[in-house]
């Protein structure tokens, strides 16, 4: 292997600690390809429906009109309590 090919693969990636606890934990035997299909069912909700942490924020909804699809709806999302003016 030549010294850029050996540079490439030491060079290490950081994650954020969530992503890499994720990781950690999917690198284990069985992967999810390994599962039967109605246990990859039951395992896929039970990723997609826990818990997110969540910040909060101010929503704007309002409509943009345009002259040539007419009113288009818009929604601005921004963190919770700035106090900059809408562009």
């Amino acid at each position: 292997m030549s010294k850029r090919g050996r540079d490439i693969i030491d060079k290490k990636v950081v994650l954020e600690a969530a992503a890499q606890e994720f990781s950690n934990v999917n690198k284990l035997h069985p992967r999810i390809y390994e599962f039967a299909p109605k246990d990859v069912c039951v395992l896929v909700e039970e990723v997609q429906f826990s818990p997110v942490n969540k910040y909060n924020v101010d929503v704007k909804d309002t409509m943009f009109p345009t002259a040539k699809w007419g009113d288009i709806p818009v929604r601005f999302i921004r963190p919770a309590g700035t106090t900059a003016s809408y562009q």
